[in-house]
């Protein structure tokens, strides 16, 4: 794993083990830490779209500490 993406792993204490109960790589982790306004996930079926999805929207709560409600 990119030892960029781990340090910021690390440093933003993300669990990226509990999207939908599935380890991300570390293109969904690029993706998810890409912070530019739009994602466009391109992806074949059962390629873990949606978990990228999921994790892009957790990282956005975490990141900007958003509540839950």
């Amino acid at each position: 794993m990119n030892k960029k993406i781990c340090k910021s792993m690390m440093r933003n204490k993300l669990d990226y083990k509990n999207v939908e109960g599935y380890i991300l790589d570390t293109q969904q982790i690029s993706c998810i830490e890409n912070n530019s306004m739009n994602t466009l996930v391109i992806a074949g079926a059962g390629t873990g779209k949606t978990t990228t999805i999921i994790g892009k929207i957790k990282w956005i709560l975490a990141k900007w500490k958003a509540e839950k409600y």
